[in-house]
């Protein structure tokens, strides 16, 4: 938590990453790990990721089922 918490660190994702978070946010079912996901998320910066990149991570990521 102290990571979390710490001022000094700023977590970069895209929209897929914060989509991702969302999602796991949802499965959580204790308070606690859906408060953790939720500061995870608004600690992190959204950039704008070019498309020639996200296919190059594509096969890192599972299909959708």
């Amino acid at each position: 938590m102290e990571l979390v918490d710490s001022i000094s660190i700023i977590l970069l994702g895209n929209e897929f990453l914060i989509m991702e978070m969302e999602k796991y946010a949802q499965l959580f079912e204790s308070k606690r790990g859906k408060e953790i996901l939720q500061k995870l998320i608004d600690k992190t910066d959204v950039v704008d990721v070019d498309e020639k990149f996200l296919r190059l991570c594509k096969s890192y990521f599972p299909e959708e089922s």
